[in-house]
């Protein structure tokens, strides 16, 4: 996205995983804006088929969404 976008969470399924949505300070300057998603699933969640994060571009018209599935499998450390 550009300099004047902003995106936001729109949806999170399951609505158990705990999701977190920044500017990448830390991404070389340029003419586009990096973002940093960071995604914790909790103990015990599910993850299935349907699970993803829906992002959607603020103040866009027509109104842009991006879906992210969250795909894998975690073990207890």
């Amino acid at each position: 996205s550009d300099a004047k976008s902003e995106l936001v969470i729109d949806q999170v399924q399951p609505s158990a995983l705990k999701v977190h949505l920044a500017i990448d300070r830390d991404a070389p300057p340029g003419p586009k804006t990096r973002w940093k998603l960071e995604v914790q699933v909790p103990p015990d969640q599910q993850i299935n088929d349907d699970s993803a994060i829906t992002l959607r571009l603020k103040n866009a018209d027509p109104p842009r969404r991006i879906r992210i599935p969250i795909v894998g499998h975690a073990v207890q450390g």
